[in-house]
């Protein structure tokens, strides 16, 4: 019988800047906006309103391949991958000049293991089902 992977735990990501500590280490399905994305380190910056995080998408990306998503700014993506905590302050990529820099934590970052662009979703329709999800979860 083939392996099931984990599904991750659906979060908002308002919820890791605010919830992080019992976050850390688990696998978390998360949603929201690209907002820049940095070829030389592999980091996104994913957005939700004015809160963003660092994404690690080098992992989850073929050497030598671009995706159309990853040009197209404040496009809806969907990762899951792991959160972790660093002890180095990270590398933010670079803002666009006709954005406001939102609020990251430099210091978190979700590894992700995969990355869909997603199109065709509401991020508001997302928030509110997933809120109530962190509430049955204990999260929040």
């Amino acid at each position: 019988m083939p392996q099931q992977t984990d599904e991750g735990v659906p979060v908002r990501i308002a919820t890791l800047g605010t919830h992080h500590e019992s976050l850390v280490g688990r696998k978390l399905r998360i949603a929201g906006r690209n907002m820049s994305y940095d070829v030389d380190t592999g980091f996104l910056i994913l957005l939700d309103d004015s809160v963003g995080v660092l994404v690690d998408i080098s992992l989850a990306l073929e050497r030598e391949r671009t995706f159309p998503w990853m040009k197209e700014r404040f496009s809806p993506v969907e990762v899951l991958g792991y959160l972790e905590h660093s002890d180095e302050e990270l590398v933010v990529p670079a803002i666009p000049p006709h954005a406001s820099a939102p609020e990251v934590d430099t210091h978190l970052v979700l590894r992700a293991i995969v990355v869909v662009p997603s199109s065709d979703l509401s991020l508001e329709v997302w928030n509110n089902v997933v809120t109530e999800m962190e509430v049955e979860l204990g999260i929040l």
